[in-house]
Order: structure tokens, then sequence, then C-alpha cells
């Protein structure tokens, strides 16, 4: 093995930068996130580091995300909402009288499985305290990310609006911007 070099593949992003995150490497990500397990692991099976994974759905969660990161953390958080789905409708099944009986054979889905599921992977939703824990969905961390003011950002912003002159700042507000 020495002497051989690992090419990786780079994609560019809307700004112009180089990044990992490529659409093989997107696809393979949310194949192993799709099968159920916890984010960390499914990127260790798909062969991506997850601080990664972390980086680029802070990306894809700014408030003026660039693409591939913004189509990245959207998939990832649906493919989130899809396995929860699947868990909380073997829960009502089973508390509605619903679950079907299959065959002999065949295993029956396991609401307290799935109870158990929801309650370690979703923990700020489905916690039984209802206090977040530290182990949570991407799902609930994109929701963090979107709710979070990052107040220090906003008095920049303040301080950049204030050094505008008066004309710029009305020609702004003409044009449909917030001031």
């Amino acid at each position: 093995m020495s002497g051989q070099s690992i090419v990786v593949k780079r994609a560019v992003d809307d700004l112009g930068n180089f990044t990992a995150l490529t659409p093989e490497v997107k696809e393979r990500f949310l194949f192993e996130l799709g099968k159920g397990d916890w984010p960390i692991y499914a990127a260790f099976r798909a062969g991506i580091s997850p601080k990664s994974v972390k980086r680029w759905l802070d990306k894809g969660l700014e408030t003026a995300a660039i693409e591939p990161y913004a189509s990245f953390a959207a998939d990832v958080i649906k493919c989130e909402a899809e396995l929860a789905g699947k868990l909380i409708q073997v829960v009502m099944d089973d508390a509605l009288g619903l679950a079907k009986v299959p065959d002999e054979g065949m295993r029956r889905p396991n609401a307290d499985r799935a109870i158990w599921m929801l309650q370690s992977r979703f923990k700020n939703l489905w916690g039984k305290d209802g206090a977040p824990g530290a182990a949570v969905g991407i799902a609930e961390y994109a929701e963090r990310q979107l709710n979070m003011i990052d107040e220090s950002k906003r008095e920049k912003a303040k301080r950049i609006l204030a050094a505008l002159p008066s004309d710029a700042r009305a020609q702004a507000r003409k044009d449909g911007f917030l001031l």
C-alpha cells in the first residue's frame, strides 16, 4: 500500500470553494442514515468524518445557505423525519389496536422497541423527562440551529447598518430590505 495515494473527489460549492460533499458522498451518507442508525455511525459507515457532517449541516442551516450544503441539510432532515414517522406509526398502530398479527414465523413490529428508539434517538421530543439530551438526532439539531439567534452577529450587523449613509438606508428600504 505504500507509495499509493488516495484520491479524494471534490466538488465546488456555490462560492467556488472546494468541498468533499460530492453527490456520491451525500447519497452514501443518506443511504446509511436511512437504515435507522445514529448519524455518527451512519457517517462512519459511509466513510465520512462525523465532524464533516456537522460542518456541512452548519453551513446548510445558515440563513443564506449555499449549495450543496442547503440541499444536504434538507435531505438529512427529511431522512430523519421519515425514520421518526415509521417509528411513530408502529407505536400508534399498537396503541390503537391496528397492528397486524403476521403469519407464523414472521415478527410483528414491537411498539416497546419503537418507543425506546424514539426516546433514545429523539430525546428532546420523546425523552422521559423532556430535557434535551446530548445525543440528539439531526432534525433536532437543525431545529436548534434555526431557532438560535447569534447576538454577536446581530450587533455587528447593527453597527454596519448604522455606518451606512442615510440615503443608502432609504434606498434599501425602498428596494424591500428591512433595515
